[in-house]
């Protein structure tokens, strides 16, 4: 769970989820019921004080993958989709489709390792990431889709020869300047799978709900 409105992410980005605003008066008293309840019906919460659930996420699946688990994800957060693998898939609850590394691919444009450098570029409106002025996801996808990480793309765009860009030189340009904002941006992007949580798998299976409590 996200315990707070901010996270350390804020403490690099002030600007950071800023357009979302203070939740509703009526919705902020639900939060605590909702935990409340979740716990009831004996799911774990879990959540850690400066980091977002996508951060306790990651970090409970790369404890899921030691402890010998394939993952499902469930969420249509485009930021989880780097997490995915052939033992991650990602059930995406508004379509209904359940999806691997392909469909992942299918749906960005980039395989799941490259979702962190093609968020980078792109940036995020949700999450009020700026990314790179200039460079729009189809650029985005297809100089990653060739050359793999960013720092990988060669500075001229001579040698980007063979890639059907409109506007290579100014898509160079836009790379050249905006090194500080890919620089912010990866900070921001990148999920932590290191957090100090003790669950471990064995801790996470149901063993009923408490029928007083959710009464």
């Amino acid at each position: 769970w996200d315990l707070e409105l901010t996270s350390f992410r804020n403490e690099i980005h002030p600007g950071y989820k800023a357009s979302r605003g203070e939740p509703p008066a009526d919705l902020a008293p639900q939060f605590a019921l909702c935990n409340e309840v979740t716990r009831a019906l004996g799911v774990p919460v879990i959540g850690i004080e400066r980091f977002e659930a996508d951060d306790v996420i990651a970090t409970m699946t790369a404890h899921a993958l030691d402890d010998g688990a394939d993952v499902v994800i469930a969420s249509s957060d485009k930021d989880l989709c780097a997490l995915v693998s052939d033992r991650v898939s990602l059930f995406d609850p508004r379509s209904e489709a359940l999806l691997g590394p392909a469909g992942i691919e299918a749906r960005l444009g980039v395989p799941p390792d490259l979702i962190p450098d093609f968020l980078t570029l792109v940036g995020d409106a949700v999450d009020d990431i700026p990314g790179v002025p200039g460079i729009g996801a189809k650029t985005a996808a297809a100089l990653l889709r060739r050359f793999g990480r960013i720092e990988d793309i060669p500075a001229d765009p001579r040698e980007w020869a063979g890639l059907e860009l409109r506007g290579a030189a100014r898509a160079a340009r836009a790379l050249a300047d905006g090194k500080a904002a890919i620089a912010l941006a990866r900070q921001l992007v990148r999920m932590r799978e290191d957090l100090p949580i003790a669950t471990r798998v064995a801790d996470l299976r149901w063993h009923g709900a408490d029928r007083g409590a959710l009464t």
